[in-house]
């Protein structure tokens, strides 16, 4: 129940390895302070002795060959726009350093610190959904099982199933137009591995999943278009995305394939509508909140953000069983007249109810309490960068007007964030 990333640190030949159980949830915070602030942070921790595998993300620096790898888990960043706009705050706090994104993970990372890549990171294929029904959250038949009478991809869809994608869910975008100029979509939780690989069966499978709107551009993670007239597939995305594209030229033979930064508004051009599309203060504001923040992630943090909401929940589940309990018996009282009865009976089945409910509480809190222990160094500054909040938001102020976004009272006015995430993040 964590989130560990790995920090190589190179400089004059040598290499120093370091950990931090939970920096792989917002590792971009961590790197936009610069190099001198990240190492500084990084080797507050206990030096490794040598590489090791058994991490989500982390961090290269070379200090050598100036070049930062990285990999990180926030599906902040998975949004085009928002990628592009933390590349840029990147490119002014690392100057002169040349920014990669580590797009086969741990892999990737493993090479750059000149250590050997295990196998067992090495596929970006191998780690997406297997079908396109995975992918849309539909599991009425094994990966690959298709219907003898489903319809072609190119007829009208039968929306027979509904989708598994949840409003306000980051998904991926899949647009096809046939050989009749009809243009469908659909919402993916990603581009899966028989898409990605131009399986026949995968564009069969598409005929059962309902089609969907265009999205808004803030949660897209990335983006296909299929132009069957023209053979033509784009494809677009934040993160990994790049590193699909071989994928997709190797597997669609015959086809043309293009990539684009401006993926959101191609996609839509070919589709025809016009989209919602996300500003560059949108996509900024995405980042600043979790920029700005002191917090330090860790379980203890995770389930003080998650409780409020799972309190919600539970209140509202408590108060239904009150209502189911004491129904009948109010009923019971106004039939027979005895009022004051069912009045104490109700009384009774609420204290129950209540003093059930704090027990069970109490365990549950017994039950995690050490799991809030788990910081590897409680010595170890929180974050990176500066500590003092008014320090912190001058730094970031001048990094974000130097790659040329607009002042960050401009920019907040675009936040938009959870009540719980926000109590998380201060």
């Amino acid at each position: 129940m964590s989130e560990p990333a790995a920090f190589v640190v190179i400089r004059d030949g040598e290499k120093r390895y370091y950990a931090d159980s939970w920096a792989n949830t917002y590792l971009f915070r961590e790197l936009l302070w610069g190099p001198d602030s990240l190492e500084q942070w990084v080797a507050s921790d206990e030096e490794l002795g040598e590489w090791d595998y058994e991490f989500d993300g982390g961090a290269v620096i070379d200090f050598d060959q100036r070049r930062l790898t990285w990999y990180g888990a926030s599906e902040v960043t998975q949004v085009q726009r928002v990628y592009i706009a933390l590349n840029r705050l990147l490119q002014q706090s690392w100057p002169g350093y040349e920014i990669v994104y580590a797009g086969e993970g741990v892999s990737d990372l493993a090479r750059a610190a000149g250590e050997e890549p295990s196998s067992e990171f090495s596929s970006v294929l191998k780690r997406r959904c297997e079908t396109v029904k995975e992918a849309a959250g539909i599991y009425d038949s094994e990966p690959g099982e298709v219907d003898d009478d489903e319809e072609d991809p190119d007829d009208e869809a039968t929306n027979n199933n509904d989708d598994g994608i949840s409003d306000g869910e980051i998904r991926a975008w899949l647009t096809a137009v046939n050989s009749n100029g009809t243009v469908r979509h659909w919402h993916l939780r990603e581009l899966s591995q028989d898409i990605l690989s131009a399986s026949e069966t995968a564009l069969t499978q598409l005929s059962m999943i309902n089609t969907a709107d265009v999205p808004d551009e803030a949660w897209v993670k990335e983006g296909m278009w299929i132009d069957r007239p023209r053979k033509h597939i784009g494809y677009w995305g934040g993160t990994t995305a790049q590193s699909v594209v071989p994928i997709i030229q190797n597997s669609w033979k015959g086809w043309s394939v293009s990539w684009t930064d401006n993926g959101y508004a191609e996609q839509c051009r070919v589709s025809g509508p016009g989209g919602i599309p996300m500003s560059n203060e949108q996509a900024v504001a995405k980042i600043v909140p979790i920029a700005l923040s002191v917090k330090r992630v860790d379980t203890a943090a995770l389930l003080g953000a998650l409780g409020g909401e799972l309190k919600k929940t539970v209140y509202k589940g408590v108060g239904c069983l009150m209502l189911i309990l004491c129904s009948p018996v109010l009923l019971f009282g106004l039939i027979s007249g005895n009022l004051k009865a069912a009045g104490i009976t109700i009384a009774v089945i609420v204290a129950m109810v209540v003093i059930a409910y704090k027990v069970i509480a109490r365990k549950f809190k017994r039950k995690f309490a050490p799991l809030s222990m788990n910081r590897a160094n409680p010595n170890k500054a929180p974050v990176a960068g500066p500590l003092d909040l008014k320090q912190r938001r001058s730094k970031l102020e001048k990094l974000v007007l130097a790659a040329g976004f607009p002042a960050l009272a401009e920019i907040e006015k675009h936040v938009k964030i959870d009540a719980d995430l926000a109590n998380f993040l201060r």
